[in-house]
């Protein structure tokens, strides 16, 4: 999960609980609540960051995200390749192309 600035810190909220009443509708194991404050832009964001050591340790197999924009803004293929080659699913919820926050 990512918003871009600490004013959407309610946002940041009430994408978490969606994504985790999501990810209990499916049965899916929460292994970690990875969150970002910084822009899609930024590559080297902590919770990106980390996320990536997760895949590479082995210890995500799929990421669930609201919005792709929320993984990131630009470089999401690269990141997409990336979860393929460790046999990471990554679920998209909504499939729009713009998120609430980017409208």
């Amino acid at each position: 999960m990512r918003v871009s600035t600490r004013k959407q810190a309610e946002y940041l909220k009430r994408q978490r609980e969606r994504l985790v009443d999501y990810c209990k509708s499916k049965g899916l194991k929460i292994v970690d609540i990875i969150e970002d404050m910084d822009s899609g832009l930024n590559m080297r964001r902590k919770g990106l960051k980390k996320l990536l050591k997760l895949i590479r340790e082995g210890e995500a197999r799929k990421v669930v995200v609201e919005y792709e924009d929320r993984l990131a803004r630009f470089g999401l293929r690269y990141l997409k390749e990336i979860f393929d080659d460790y046999g990471v699913e990554l679920i998209v919820v909504n499939q729009e192309n713009k998120s609430p926050e980017a409208r």
